[in-house]
């Protein structure tokens, strides 16, 4: 009798010892994240516990990613915007005209006309012509040029007309190239290149080529405007 209340009484004991063991070991197990999240659920909390390590979404990194591309596109990486140039500087083009504020000299050629003597084309024919340049209008190289020539020959036969002349000056070499156009008469249309001396304030070294015969001359002076094809001395 006493032997099997001492039996009951150990195996009472050995049932609570198991049953306080297993619930200390059950309590790591048991234990969890106050927010739910299973340990790979993507949140881990800082060490401060002041938020996720991890809390941004994706589709937050994917809004802020095209906002710093938005911005990289309108500013450009070295801070300069493509569509108004440097930051409070204005466009590209205003940047480019400045460059033109200094503008080269240039030498004042409506002033009388230009007499050209004894331009000889490859035909035999000998000339004589007038230029005269009604505008010069400057730009970054020089200037553009506006006028006209009239042209008369009588060695071989007679032959007169004009022509409307447009082209350019660039004072870097001192070369001016006039296109002919519009032709009256018995003359034809030519592309003119000569050079400006301001040694002498002559054309020198000139040529044309185009329609007719091509053809040359030497030299041109400066002459009053109602001097005519007279081939007389300059002024």
């Amino acid at each position: 009798m006493v032997y099997r209340k001492r039996r009951r009484t150990l195996s009472a004991r050995w049932e609570w010892a198991v049953g306080v063991c297993s619930w200390a070991l059950a309590i790591p197990a048991c234990s969890s994240d106050s927010s739910g999240g299973s340990p790979d659920g993507g949140t881990r909390s800082t060490p401060d516990g002041g938020g996720s390590l991890d809390s941004t979404t994706g589709a937050d990194r994917a809004d802020a990613t095209d906002g710093l591309a938005e911005a990289a596109v309108d500013t450009g990486l070295d801070g300069t915007s493509l569509d108004g140039g440097a930051e409070g500087g204005g466009s590209v083009d205003a940047v480019a005209e400045s460059s033109c504020d200094a503008s080269a000299t240039v030498p004042d050629f409506t002033r009388g006309a230009w007499l050209i003597c004894d331009a000889l084309d490859v035909a035999g024919k000998i000339w004589t012509g007038t230029l005269t340049i009604t505008s010069e209008t400057p730009t970054c190289d020089g200037a553009s040029i506006v006028g006209s020539f009239s042209w008369l020959t009588t060695n071989l036969a007679t032959y007169q007309g004009t022509t409307v002349a447009h082209g350019s000056y660039v004072a870097a070499t001192q070369k001016i190239t006039l296109d002919e156009s519009q032709p009256t008469g018995n003359v034809a249309s030519a592309t003119d290149v000569m050079t400006y001396d301001p040694g002498t304030d002559r054309l020198v070294n000139g040529s044309w080529t185009g329609g007719g015969p091509a053809g040359m001359w030497s030299s041109a002076a400066r002459v009053p405007q109602d001097a005519g094809n007279g081939c007389i001395g300059d002024f």
